[in-house]
């Protein structure tokens, strides 16, 4: 439901309407990149040779995740 909420804040057209199967599926989705974010800001942590995840490290891979130019520096 909160999906449901959320996507509808962008929509301009108020009879717009987002059908059950299509709130799952964003829902699953949103749950994956979350995941792989996590996953990869932990390896990120990981080889800067921490072992608690910090803000940095999520923007450090954001930029892999959706596709963009690397925005920082990665250290090997």
């Amino acid at each position: 439901e909160a999906v449901k909420e959320i996507m509808k804040l962008s929509f301009t057209d108020p009879k717009i309407r987002v059908s059950d199967d299509v709130s799952q599926l964003v829902s699953e989705v949103v749950s994956i990149f979350a995941v792989e974010a996590t996953l990869r800001a932990c390896d990120r942590a990981s080889k800067d040779g921490l072992s608690t995840v910090h803000l940095e490290h999520v923007g450090k891979i954001l930029p892999q995740l959706v596709g963009l130019p690397q925005l920082h520096s990665n250290k090997p």
